[in-house]
C-alpha cells in the first residue's frame, strides 16, 4: 500500500507554528507563570469565558478544590435526567409516543421540567441555608443528590421485597399494600440514607439528621 503523506503546504505550515511557538515561549520563559496565563486568557477569548464561568461557579458554591466541582455538575445532570423522564412519562400519559411530535415535544418539556426544577432547588437552597450546617454551599448540592438517591433505591428495593413477603399490588387491596410497602422503605430508607451520606462525604450532616428524625418518631432511645 502507498503510504500517505501531508501535502507540501501543510508541512510548511506545520513548521511555521512549531517555529512561532517556540520563538513565543523563550520570550516568555522568564516571566511567572501567572502572567503566562493572563497572556494565554487575552489572546484566546474562548478560555477566557470559559474560565469566568468557571470561577463564577466556584464563588457562588464557594468551591475551593477542583473536585469539588464534581457535585454541581452532577447535580445538574441528575435534574437533566429527571426532567427527561419526566417528559416520556408525559409525552406516554397522552399518547403522543411514535408520532410526529414526540421529538418536538420531548425537547420543549425537557427544557420546560429542567427549568422548573433548577428553579425550585434553588429556591430551596435560600431557604435551608440558615438552618442546614453546612462548611461550604456545595454541601448543599452534595446533600441534595444523597436524599434524592436514597428515595430511589429505596423505592427500587421495596417492590421485590413486598413481592417476596406474598403482598403483590395485583393480588391485595390497596390498602393493604402501600402501608406495607412504606413500612418496608422506612428502615431501608434510614440505612441508605447514612451510607449514601458517608459515600458523598456528608456523614455527619446525615447522622445527625438521621438521629433526630428518630427521635421525632419516638426512637430515639436507640441513641442512649
Amino acid at each position: 500500500m502507498p503510504r500517505y503523506t501531508d501535502p507540501l503546504w501543510t508541512i510548511a505550515l506545520k513548521r511555521t507554528l512549531a517555529t512561532m511557538s517556540t520563538a513565543i515561549l523563550s520570550s516568555f520563559s522568564n516571566l511567572p507563570i501567572k502572567n503566562l496565563v493572563r497572556f494565554y486568557l487575552e489572546f484566546n477569548p474562548y478560555f477566557y469565558h470559559h474560565f469566568l464561568w468557571m470561577e463564577k461557579i466556584r464563588i457562588r458554591w464557594q468551591i475551593t478544590r477542583d473536585w469539588q466541582l464534581l457535585f454541581p455538575f452532577l447535580g445538574a445532570f441528575l435534574v437533566l435526567l429527571t426532567a427527561y423522564l419526566f417528559s416520556r412519562r408525559f409525552l406516554h400519559l397522552f399518547g403522543l409516543n411514535n408520532t410526529f411530535w414526540e421529538w418536538p415535544m420531548t425537547l420543549f418539556l425537557v427544557a420546560l421540567f429542567y427549568w422548573i426544577m433548577v428553579r425550585f432547588f434553588l429556591w430551596c437552597f435560600k431557604k435551608l441555608e440558615n438552618r442546614w450546617v453546612v462548611d461550604q454551599r456545595w454541601e448543599m448540592i452534595a446533600i441534595f443528590i444523597v436524599f434524592a438517591i436514597t428515595g430511589s433505591v429505596s423505592a427500587k428495593f421495596a417492590e421485590p421485597l413486598t413481592h417476596f413477603i406474598g403482598i403483590d399490588r395485583e393480588t391485595h387491596s390497596g390498602w393493604i399494600y402501600w402501608p406495607v410497602r412504606i413500612l418496608i422503605i422506612l428502615p431501608i430508607y434510614q440505612v441508605l440514607l447514612v451510607f449514601f451520606g458517608w459515600l458523598f462525604g456528608q456523614f455527619r450532616f446525615f447522622w445527625d439528621f438521621e438521629k433526630k428524625m428518630l427521635k421525632r418518631m419516638g426512637l430515639g432511645f436507640f441513641f442512649r
